[in-house]
């Protein structure tokens, strides 16, 4: 199996590859990556903001069984405010989940309403005028006191 691939960072080109051994009769975790497929009708239908707070989910299998992704369906997300959890994945049944099967994939938003994101604009402006003053009254506490002047 492929542990790390150290690429060039200004060609792109493949450096260096690092293999891992594994034996085929032992179970090994690894992290397999989510892919959503599919459309979402909430967010056709109500403007709803898809939301993907899952990337990867831990799994166990043996390494000829481990998969190299895993599609998750979001056609099922009719409604706004509904979810995806890890529960919901249909899996081959030699995987065994390692990840807690409540955390939630994908789930769509509500869409904000002009009042809302008014109020949230004015709460990020007020926020970022108390941090300035915050950062303002510690750079007058640590400057040093002026010297007197000599006349």
């Amino acid at each position: 199996m492929v542990r790390d691939i150290q690429r060039n960072p200004v060609s792109d080109r493949i450096l260096h590859v690092d293999f891992y051994q594994v034996s085929l009769t032992e179970k090994m975790r690894a992290d397999v990556p989510l892919l959503l497929t599919g459309k979402a009708p909430a967010v056709d239908d109500f403007g709803g903001i898809l939301l993907q707070s899952l990337e990867s989910i831990s799994v166990e299998a043996l390494p000829a069984d481990m998969p190299s992704h895993v599609e998750v369906d979001i056609s099922v997300l009719s409604e706004l405010d509904s979810s995806l959890h890890v529960k919901d994945l249909v899996l081959d049944p030699k995987l065994h989940v390692m990840t807690d099967l409540d955390v939630v994939i994908a789930r769509v938003a509500s869409p904000r309403t002009g009042v809302e994101a008014a109020i949230a604009e004015e709460e990020a402006a007020a926020a970022a005028e108390r941090e300035e003053a915050v950062v303002e009254e510690e750079a007058g506490a640590a400057a040093p006191a002026p010297a007197p002047a000599e006349e």
